[in-house]
Formats: structure tokens, sequence, C-alpha cells
């Protein structure tokens, strides 16, 4: 049996935290995925690698859960600041046309993320987009996990930051697909997590706010 000690996080550097992060999230996806859409506990424990047959890929393919994930901290690198637009941006062209996916094109979307990014497209600008999908997605039935599965990034860029602002940044990161109220308290809860495992166990570091 695992001791406590050798389950508890380990002291490192900010870059190192961020990067380690992000590989596990494509690692654990890609272990994951063959498994999706199985009834629990009916298919055989995943001790590697395989193919994922729901969708005819090889073994290692990361999904949709990783592909949102790099979106989303690619918005928040390269804009150094938080934007919905560009993450609704980032969203769009992976379901378009399959940038940051592991095989160039998305196979797989959830429902809600789908209705969203349609309804973002054909608005006649961002704001209204960002609008219509809080207003049509905030049902109860809309609570997925789809934003969810991607927040990670919000806790590691803005771990530094005051909880209050961390809980905004991370309710409108999941309000631009699912604005429902518990999957923003979802987002809220796992990214505050994230950022006190953060300020726990993150040597000091001249990095930005928003290094990732």
């Amino acid at each position: 049996m695992t001791s406590l000690a050798n389950q508890l996080a380990c002291n490192a550097n900010a870059s190192i935290k961020i990067h380690s992060t992000i590989l596990g999230i494509a690692i654990v996806d890609a272990l994951g995925g063959p498994a999706e859409f199985h009834t629990r506990f009916k298919f055989p424990p995943v001790f590697s690698m395989i193919p994922n047959d729901n969708f005819g890929l090889p073994a290692g393919v990361w999904t949709d859960d990783t592909s949102m994930t790099l979106c989303l901290a690619r918005s928040l690198a390269r804009r150094g600041v938080f934007d919905e637009q560009d993450q609704m941006d980032a969203y769009a062209s992976w379901h378009r046309s399959g940038v940051l996916s592991a095989i160039d094109k998305c196979f797989d979307i959830g429902a809600t993320i789908s209705q969203a990014i349609h309804v973002y497209e054909r608005s006649n600008s961002p704001t209204e987009g960002l609008k219509k999908i809080k207003e049509k997605l905030s049902g109860s039935d809309m609570s997925g996990n789809g934003s969810l599965m991607r927040v990670a990034p919000i806790g590691l860029a803005y771990w530094r930051s005051d909880d209050d602002e961390l809980r905004e940044f991370a309710r409108r990161s999941s309000a631009v697909t699912h604005p429902s109220p518990m999957c923003l308290e979802a987002c809220e809860v796992w990214s505050l997590a994230l950022a006190r495992i953060m300020r726990a166990t993150t040597s000091a570091t001249t990095l930005s706010k928003l290094d990732l």
C-alpha cells in the first residue's frame, strides 16, 4: 500500500508544476479515452496506452478534454489577460479545423459545447454570441462536465491571485460554453483547489502571473 507521504504534492517551481500538470492531463486523458462511454466496471482496467476503439484511434491519443485544456492554456499564455472571445475563438478553431487536436481534427465534442459554438459563430458579434449562450444554455439540463474538464489552466495561471479574482475567472471560463450555476460552481471549486495546491507547494519563482 502506498504511504500517505508518497501521495503528498511535491515542492517545485511554478514552471515545472504547470508543465507537469498539463502533461499529466494529456497522459491520463489518453489512458482513459478507450474506456469512455462504456458501462462502469465493465471495461478492463487500463495499465498502458491502448487503442481507442470508440473512434478508431491509435494508442496514446488524447481527447477533447485535453484539446480544450490546451486551447484555454494557450489563450491565457498568448493574450496575457483573461479574454472570453479569444477562448471561444480557440474552441471554435479546434472544432472546425482540429487546432490542438492530437490528430489534427475534432473527432468528439460534447453536445453543450457544440451548441455553444454554434450559437457563438452565428451571432452578429462575439458579445452578442456570449450573451445568447448564457440565455440559451443556463438550464440545469445543460450541466455537463465540458467546462470542468478543461478548467485546470485557470488555477495554474492565477494561483497568485486572491481567491475572489480566481473564482471570478473560473466562473467566466465556464460560462462561455457552460453557464449553468452547477458548472460555474464546479469550475470555481476545482480552480481554487488547484491554486491552493500551487501556493502550498511552489518554490519561489520570478515567473509572471500568466506565464504558462
